[in-house]
């Protein structure tokens, strides 16, 4: 192997990841124009989440299926330990999966989350009807 200060580096396969436990407005395809609050929600992933290139996350499996129809991995986010799912849906910017159980993991907290931002009107839940 060598030296570390020769700037070596493994190689990491990149695959798609969707958010456990909610749902958030999704950007338009094939010409079709973005849902309310779509690009807002994108945006803050990147800045307020801190999900940019480069980032360290780990990701806890979700209980009921590892992969979606579109083959992304379905996986709760962690930075260090904040949960970025349920800080999402606390910022307003999507709505808790209708199709969660109660006794999964995190379902307690994913409903108080979007109850709360709902609540004081944030993200979607403000400006969108």
């Amino acid at each position: 192997m060598p030296p570390a200060a020769s700037g070596w580096q493994a190689a990491v396969p990149v695959f798609k990841v969707r958010m456990a436990g909610m749902n958030a407005p999704e950007l338009g395809r094939n010409g079709d124009p973005d849902q309310c609050w779509a690009l807002k929600a994108k945006n803050w992933l990147r800045q307020s989440a801190q999900l940019r290139p480069g980032t360290t996350v780990h990701f806890e499996l979700a209980q009921d299926t590892d992969q979606d129809q579109y083959h992304r991995l379905i996986r709760w986010i962690y930075t260090g330990d904040r949960n970025i799912d349920l800080a999402a849906l606390a910022a307003g910017n999507g709505e808790h999966s209708t199709f969660r159980v109660p006794g999964e993991p995190h379902y307690i907290e994913m409903l108080a989350a979007e109850a709360y931002a709902q609540a004081n009107h944030l993200g979607m839940w403000g400006a969108c009807s």
